[in-house]
């Protein structure tokens, strides 16, 4: 089990920071309990800032049945009149009340979930039960007509010392020996993400080793399977879906080898496909399409290939991210301070990064005092210029102060090895110099030049015309 699920919070002051929304939410819910309807929430944050979370912690703590739906199932009209209709009317078996959660309804796409937004929006106008719908982005056109219907509450992000302190909880309790340096790093690289430090620190584990000793075990056992039923048995137990997938990536080259290869890469491919969707739509069923084709039709490519002894590999793409985290979490502030100034999101200032390295070599003062760029996120910025853009670098500024205690010496050296000129030689009056003029100039003579006697053999120059000899004059 991922620590993110086994440390999920269970109460709503369990959730760090917030306070306001989290007392929101609460009278909310109370009112609800009380017969006072109010509107449906949508929450709206960053990944990882416990919007899920949030709803599962209060229905939860109210002692209401949460009835959760990912967009997966909200694909169409008729599947959302069924679903969410269904969810809506009817009663608990337990008689609890119910908080019906719709997660991502920004990841709804146009063409597949045709209908789905109005019929949901159908529902929000006249609502029987809570609803609470979260989005990672709550401007969105298209959940336009939803955002109207709710009152937007916006999770803030995480600050880093609470961060810290649950990732310390997590550590102490499950033995993870990572060092106090080491958490608060993650947890200044989260920029607010709570999921992705708690999956970070698990790095810092003194049982990776182990781990890798299952995997290694893991990966023989499963390209020495013969059978599907073995195959798949091989994928099951405490490791991760994604994890499992990347060592699969990374070895599948030392199993196999021509065809084979191409075929236990065409199986991964497709597991890679159900994941997509599993992404975009939030629907878990696909899980088991995709553990199928990355254990059993990787391995059946050719049926115990890995009888003989291989050395299986650390996946490199792991340990790329790991040596790449602290750029990750700089190039994330550079953006953001870019985005704030360009009045646009992180994301989209990425794209005039290179534009501002480029006036950043001209003015480098003026870019960091106007963006607030620290040593840091100056030095990237620097690396990001255009390709085959070359600027020259500009002087330091212990070069400029050696060249300008040479100027001077350089100049005392040429004065003491110049001649010293007298007044008088400098101020001539201006009858001699006009004499030293025409002393200068040759005399032009008017006898013609004499020509050189034909060589024999030769051929004779032709004549000039006048009119080309008239035309030379001008040119």
């Amino acid at each position: 089990m991922l620590l993110t699920e086994k440390y999920a919070p269970q109460k709503i002051e369990e959730i760090p920071g917030n306070t306001e929304l989290k007392q929101k939410l609460r009278r909310w819910a109370l009112n609800w309990g009380r017969g006072e309807p109010g509107k449906p929430i949508l929450l709206t944050g960053p990944t990882g800032t416990g919007k899920t979370a949030l709803a599962v912690a209060l229905a939860r703590e109210m002692g209401l049945e949460l009835v959760q739906m990912g967009t997966s199932e909200l694909r169409n009209r008729e599947r959302v009149e069924r679903i969410m209709h269904g969810a809506m009317m009817a009663s608990t078996l337990s008689g609890k009340g119910k908080l019906v959660l719709i997660d991502d309804v920004d990841a709804m796409s146009g063409r597949e979930d045709s209908g789905g937004i109005s019929s949901i929006a159908s529902v929000l106008r006249s609502p029987v039960q809570p609803i609470i719908l979260t989005a990672t982005n709550a401007w969105e056109k298209k959940i336009s007509p939803l955002r109207f219907l709710c009152d937007v509450l916006t999770i803030k992000r995480a600050i880093a010392p609470s961060i810290a302190r649950i990732l310390s909880r997590i550590a102490e309790e499950e033995g993870i020996q990572c060092p106090p340096e080491r958490i608060e790093e993650i947890s200044e690289n989260a920029n607010g993400d709570i999921r992705g430090a708690i999956n970070d620190m698990q790095a810092c584990s003194p049982g990776m080793r182990d781990r890798e000793k299952d995997m290694f075990a893991r990966m023989s056992a499963l390209y020495r399977s013969t059978t599907y039923s073995a195959a798949r048995e091989a994928g099951f137990g405490d490791v991760e879906h994604d994890y499992f997938k990347l060592w699969i990536d990374e070895n599948l080259p030392a199993v196999f080898s021509g065809g084979e290869l191409a075929d236990a890469y065409s199986s991964l491919s497709r597991a890679d496909i159900f994941d997509g969707r599993i992404h975009t739509r939030q629907y878990w069923g696909f899980l088991r399409y995709s553990g199928d084709l990355m254990c059993a039709g990787t391995a059946l490519a050719h049926p115990g290939a890995g009888q003989r002894f291989i050395r299986f590999s650390f996946p490199s793409y792991l340990r790329q991210m790991s040596a790449t985290t602290a750029t990750r979490a700089i190039l994330r502030s550079l953006r953001k301070k870019a985005g704030r100034r360009l009045h646009t999101s992180g994301k989209e200032a990425e794209g005039f990064l290179p534009i501002l390295a480029f006036m950043h070599v001209n003015s480098p003062a003026e870019i960091e005092s106007f963006y607030g760029l620290d040593e840091k996120e100056a030095e990237l910025l620097s690396t990001m210029l255009p390709k085959g853009v070359r600027v020259a670098k500009p002087e330091k500024k212990e070069e400029k102060k050696k060249k300008k205690e040479a100027a001077p010496e350089e100049e005392a050296e040429a004065g003491r090895g110049a001649k010293p000129v007298s007044e008088k030689e400098t101020a001539k009056p201006p009858q001699e110099t006009k004499k030293e003029e025409k002393k200068e100039t040759p005399k032009e003579s008017n006898e013609p030049a004499k020509r050189e006697a034909p060589r024999e053999g030769a051929i004779p120059p032709k004549k000039q015309h006048s009119r080309h000899s008239k035309l030379s004059e001008f040119f």
